[in-house]
């Protein structure tokens, strides 16, 4: 059982971070400093995932530079925190639309 999660989780880090690399070359984004990439959610919280992670991504040819790699202080909730931040601001982003059409 062991072996066969360790093979998951290497096949999903690295099936991750080919997608994120190709969606960062189709839109030709570009950063003048390397990236910190923050781990969390649950799927990051089991022991050693952080050193899969760096293991995974240093044998990937990406179109960036990773600074560090480290886990979120509160990984359990990191994600719907910032889901509901993003929420927040595309609520606001449609009041502030709506108010312009209802003046216009």
């Amino acid at each position: 059982v062991i072996f066969a999660l360790n093979a998951y989780y290497s096949n999903m880090i690295e099936y991750t971070f080919k997608n994120f690399a190709a969606k960062f070359q189709k839109v030709k984004s570009q950063f003048d400093a390397p990236l910190e990439i923050i781990l969390a959610g649950g799927t990051s919280m089991p022991k050693g995932f952080k050193e899969k992670v760096e293991s995974v991504i240093s044998e990937l040819d990406l179109p960036f530079k990773v600074k560090s790699v480290r886990m979120a202080k509160d990984p359990r909730n990191t994600v719907v925190m910032g889901l509901l931040v993003q929420a927040g601001i595309t609520a606001k982003k449609m009041t502030d639309v709506k108010a312009e059409e209802d003046l216009g």
